[in-house]
């Protein structure tokens, strides 16, 4: 059989590929009403994978999650854009299925090692996901810290590892 449609020209793929993030929809989000706002809960997204927009759909920059933001959700995953700088343990609370919070290269105020946020400078955990299913941690050895809540509801956590020291 004969193709009669026009040939697409053929790009040549040289280095690396980029891929563009899909970002999650649907989420719902408050506004501070000063040109940023707060994930305040799943709204109608049903994805078990959350990638949080910096932006809202209004323009805002998304800057911080509210407590219980995740409640009863499907979520397995989330991932912290570079524009959230306030959040804590409750902010995932009653988020059973989390098992990873990744957060973007770049975000001044967290970072994530194995799936578990801590504050940038490594010295306060915030949260260990309640859904994660490593039954053993090794805490970040600068951790001086653990926030309150931080390990709610990790049922399947058995051994916690820190080579730190006592101070």
């Amino acid at each position: 059989p004969q193709n009669d449609a026009p040939e697409e020209p053929q790009q040549e793929i040289t280095g690396s590929v980029s891929v563009s993030k899909k970002y999650s929809e649907g989420l719902k989000y408050r506004s501070n009403g000063d040109g940023t706002c707060a994930l305040a809960g799943m709204g109608s997204c049903t994805a078990s994978c959350v990638l949080i927009p910096p932006k809202s759909p209004t323009g805002d920059t998304v800057t911080e999650i509210l407590p219980f933001a995740f409640r009863d959700s499907i979520v397995g995953a989330i991932e912290l854009p570079t524009t959230v700088t306030t959040l804590s343990a409750a902010s995932f609370a009653g988020c059973n299925r989390l098992a990873y919070v990744r957060v973007s290269a770049g975000n001044p105020a967290f970072l994530e090692e194995d799936g578990v946020l801590y504050t940038a400078d490594g010295t306060t955990l915030i949260y260990c996901p309640s859904g994660r299913s490593a039954d053993t941690l090794t805490l970040s050895a600068a951790l001086t810290r653990i926030a309150a809540g931080a390990f709610a509801d990790c049922t399947t956590l058995r051994t916690v590892n820190f080579s730190g020291t006592t101070s």
